[in-house]
């Protein structure tokens, strides 16, 4: 994420999306540094294919969680996703932390669940690299707003 004068994000407001991120790849070999106070979006370097009577959560190692590092807000998988997953990684440390490509900093921990007859209803299924998502009003916030604000 990047500064910028954009005063706040809104529900349904895409307008301004790409001025919030820039892509950042960062090579085999090579590093990344999350100082204070950033938050960053990656992807595993895993490609997954669940079946659709299988979940699962994705979960920050208590080791680097001691150090600040947060790992995740979204962390449920659900049944039936392909692809990489995508990490929100934010570092509420007081040190810099150095990130390099295929280190172990998240775990999955996995369920069996009824199976379910169709694909996950995310809108992330079968990405290769990280993305924003739409923010949009969902019918509870459409059915207060049209109750109290019409």
């Amino acid at each position: 994420m990047r500064q910028t004068k954009v005063t706040e994000i809104q529900v349904d407001d895409h307008r301004n999306e790409e001025g919030i991120s820039k892509e950042h790849y960062v090579r085999f070999n090579d590093y990344f540094v999350l100082h204070p106070g950033e938050f960053v979006i990656g992807i595993t370097l895993e490609w997954l294919k669940f079946p659709f009577d299988l979940s699962g959560y994705v979960t920050g190692k208590s080791s680097w969680g001691r150090r600040g590092l947060i790992i995740e807000t979204a962390a449920g998988i659900h049944p039936g996703f392909t692809g990489c997953l995508t990490l929100e990684l934010a570092n509420v440390g007081a040190a810099p932390i150095k990130l390099n490509p295929g280190m172990h900093i998240c775990q999955i921990f996995l369920h069996p669940v009824e199976k379910s007859e169709r694909a996950s209803a995310t809108q992330f299924v079968g990405f290769r690299k990280p993305g924003l998502g739409r923010v949009s009003a969902d019918k509870v916030l459409r059915a207060l707003s049209q109750q109290y604000f019409d």
